[in-house]
């Protein structure tokens, strides 16, 4: 998006008026806002390191029933901005 689609957001989130928005994901699509989820922790893994290098493959595996879908913005916005 260009600077000029942004900065209404962005000046609106710096003012006393976003008083109470805190902590939130927000993007701005041409005249649209979104509001988007949190980012939780949902499963832990621990990945044994001792004798060998440091490596995240163990989590991989542990994790893959878990993952969350890739949809590009196309998939998920199926019209043109606003």
């Amino acid at each position: 998006m260009t600077p000029e689609k942004v900065a209404p957001l962005v000046v609106y989130l710096a003012s006393d008026k976003a008083d109470g928005i805190s902590g939130q994901i927000l993007s701005a699509r041409n005249n649209e806002i979104y509001l988007f989820n949190q980012n939780r922790p949902i499963a832990p893994c621990t990945v044994p390191t001792a004798g060998r290098r440091k490596s995240s493959r163990p989590a991989q595996g542990a994790f893959a029933a878990s993952f969350t879908p890739l949809d590009r913005s196309g998939d998920v916005f199926s019209w043109d901005p606003v």
